[in-house]
């Protein structure tokens, strides 16, 4: 099996107070459970946050696992990637973190995770391109492309 770990905020959606995910990851989602990929949360949002934004959008049905700033070390610190793999039982080579912010990247990158940076805006800052993510997309096509190019999925 294989596991996706998404950042929250700017990432899953607008990085503003009571945003709603943008509604691509529905798609992203049933397509990731249907090829038996595991999906996780990692924020640095408190447990309160988090729980507010899984509870708001309805995504209990599609994660796997969900570690928040209250339960581990704020990112970039690896904690909250090994916690997640230890309870899903995921190696790095079998992970991909998802995210929009350097800390998304070198919490990945320290922990031997590929990495794809986001941007749904279209530009992806140069502090991040700095560190060399795995992948970089703009848009949610280009993600699920990423998926199935790095999991090997087919439909």
């Amino acid at each position: 099996m294989a596991i996706v770990v998404f950042d929250v905020s700017g990432t899953l959606h607008e990085d503003r107070l009571g945003a709603p995910i943008y509604s691509e990851f529905y798609d992203i989602f049933d397509k990731l459970k249907k090829n038996k990929i595991q999906i996780a949360l990692a924020t640095n949002l408190s447990r309160e946050g988090l729980n507010h934004f899984i509870e708001n959008n309805n995504l209990h049905k599609y994660l796997d696992e969900h570690i928040s700033a209250s339960e581990a070390a704020y990112k970039p610190s690896t904690e909250m990637l090994q916690e997640i793999l230890l309870r899903t039982g995921e190696s790095p080579e079998n992970a991909m973190m998802v995210g929009d912010a350097s800390t998304d990247v070198i919490m990945a990158k320290a922990f031997n995770v590929p990495v794809c940076a986001v941007s749904w805006n279209g530009v992806i800052s140069d502090s991040i391109l700095s560190l060399n993510p795995d992948y970089k997309v703009e848009s949610f096509i280009e993600l699920w492309h990423i998926f199935q190019k790095a999991f090997q999925i087919k439909t």
